[in-house]
Protein backbone atom coordinates (compact mmCIF):
# COMPACT_ATOMS: atom_id res chain seq x y z
CA UNK A 1 0.00 0.00 0.00
CA UNK A 2 1.39 3.34 -0.97
CA UNK A 3 1.61 6.29 1.37
CA UNK A 4 -1.16 8.11 -0.51
CA UNK A 5 -3.53 5.14 -0.25
CA UNK A 6 -2.72 4.72 3.44
CA UNK A 7 -3.52 8.39 4.04
CA UNK A 8 -6.85 8.17 2.21
CA UNK A 9 -7.84 4.98 4.08
CA UNK A 10 -7.01 6.69 7.36
CA UNK A 11 -9.03 9.75 6.33
CA UNK A 12 -12.01 7.57 5.38
CA UNK A 13 -11.80 5.77 8.74
CA UNK A 14 -11.79 9.10 10.59
CA UNK A 15 -14.85 10.31 8.67
CA UNK A 16 -16.64 6.99 9.20
CA UNK A 17 -16.04 7.17 12.95
CA UNK A 18 -17.32 10.74 13.03
CA UNK A 19 -20.45 9.88 11.05
CA UNK A 20 -21.09 6.87 13.30
CA UNK A 21 -20.81 9.06 16.39
CA UNK A 22 -23.24 11.63 14.94
CA UNK A 23 -25.69 8.85 14.01
CA UNK A 24 -25.52 7.35 17.52
CA UNK A 25 -26.32 10.66 19.17
CA UNK A 26 -28.98 11.35 16.53
CA UNK A 27 -30.65 8.08 17.50
CA UNK A 28 -30.60 9.10 21.17
CA UNK A 29 -32.11 12.47 20.28
CA UNK A 30 -34.79 10.74 18.17
CA UNK A 31 -35.67 8.39 21.03
CA UNK A 32 -35.80 11.20 23.61
CA UNK A 33 -37.68 13.70 21.42
CA UNK A 34 -41.15 12.74 22.79
CA UNK A 35 -40.08 14.19 26.15
CA UNK A 36 -39.79 17.60 24.49
CA UNK A 37 -43.18 17.32 22.79
CA UNK A 38 -45.13 15.68 25.64
CA UNK A 39 -47.65 18.51 25.84
CA UNK A 40 -48.95 17.64 22.37
CA UNK A 41 -50.16 14.16 23.28
CA UNK A 42 -49.16 10.68 24.34
CA UNK A 43 -45.63 9.34 24.15
CA UNK A 44 -44.04 5.92 24.22
CA UNK A 45 -42.51 5.23 27.61
CA UNK A 46 -40.49 2.32 26.22
CA UNK A 47 -38.99 4.56 23.53
CA UNK A 48 -37.95 7.17 26.08
CA UNK A 49 -36.49 4.54 28.43
CA UNK A 50 -34.44 3.05 25.59
CA UNK A 51 -33.23 6.57 24.79
CA UNK A 52 -32.18 7.13 28.40
CA UNK A 53 -30.34 3.81 28.55
CA UNK A 54 -28.51 4.55 25.28
CA UNK A 55 -27.67 8.04 26.52
CA UNK A 56 -26.08 6.66 29.67
CA UNK A 57 -24.14 4.01 27.73
CA UNK A 58 -22.89 6.41 25.05
CA UNK A 59 -22.01 9.12 27.59
CA UNK A 60 -20.07 6.62 29.69
CA UNK A 61 -18.18 5.33 26.67
CA UNK A 62 -17.44 8.88 25.54
CA UNK A 63 -16.16 9.76 28.99
CA UNK A 64 -13.95 6.67 29.05
CA UNK A 65 -12.64 7.06 25.49
CA UNK A 66 -11.76 10.73 25.58
CA UNK A 67 -10.79 11.30 29.18
CA UNK A 68 -9.79 8.17 31.04
CA UNK A 69 -8.16 6.26 28.17
CA UNK A 70 -6.11 9.31 27.14
CA UNK A 71 -5.01 9.80 30.75
CA UNK A 72 -3.91 6.19 31.04
CA UNK A 73 -2.11 6.24 27.67
CA UNK A 74 -0.25 9.47 28.44
CA UNK A 75 1.42 8.14 31.56
CA UNK A 76 1.56 4.92 33.47
CA UNK A 77 -0.16 5.21 36.81
CA UNK A 78 0.59 3.24 39.93
CA UNK A 79 -1.74 0.43 41.00
CA UNK A 80 -3.14 2.62 43.76
CA UNK A 81 -3.92 5.41 41.29
CA UNK A 82 -5.44 2.89 38.87
CA UNK A 83 -7.83 1.71 41.58
CA UNK A 84 -8.82 5.27 42.50
CA UNK A 85 -9.34 6.11 38.82
CA UNK A 86 -11.53 3.06 38.39
CA UNK A 87 -13.54 3.90 41.52
CA UNK A 88 -13.93 7.48 40.30
CA UNK A 89 -15.25 6.32 36.94
CA UNK A 90 -17.68 3.90 38.61
CA UNK A 91 -18.92 6.56 41.03
CA UNK A 92 -19.20 9.13 38.25
CA UNK A 93 -21.19 6.72 36.09
CA UNK A 94 -23.44 5.85 39.05
CA UNK A 95 -24.00 9.56 39.72
CA UNK A 96 -24.84 10.17 36.06
CA UNK A 97 -27.30 7.27 35.97
CA UNK A 98 -28.86 8.40 39.25
CA UNK A 99 -29.28 11.97 38.03
CA UNK A 100 -30.82 10.86 34.73
CA UNK A 101 -33.26 8.54 36.52
CA UNK A 102 -34.12 11.25 39.06
CA UNK A 103 -34.80 13.77 36.28
CA UNK A 104 -36.92 11.22 34.44
CA UNK A 105 -38.90 10.46 37.62
CA UNK A 106 -39.54 14.18 38.16
CA UNK A 107 -40.64 14.46 34.55
CA UNK A 108 -43.09 11.56 34.91
CA UNK A 109 -44.46 12.94 38.19
CA UNK A 110 -45.05 16.38 36.68
CA UNK A 111 -46.65 14.81 33.62
CA UNK A 112 -48.98 12.71 35.79
CA UNK A 113 -49.90 15.74 37.90
CA UNK A 114 -50.60 17.75 34.77
CA UNK A 115 -52.73 14.93 33.35
CA UNK A 116 -54.74 14.74 36.59
CA UNK A 117 -55.53 18.46 36.45
CA UNK A 118 -56.81 18.13 32.86
CA UNK A 119 -59.45 15.56 33.75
Amino acid sequence: MTMKNHHSVKQIRIWAETILEVLKWGLVLFLLWPMATIRHGQFSLVRVLIGIVLFVIFAGKLLYDYMILDLIKSRRLSVKKDIFTFLGVVLGAALLVGLVLFMFALFIISFMAETDTRT
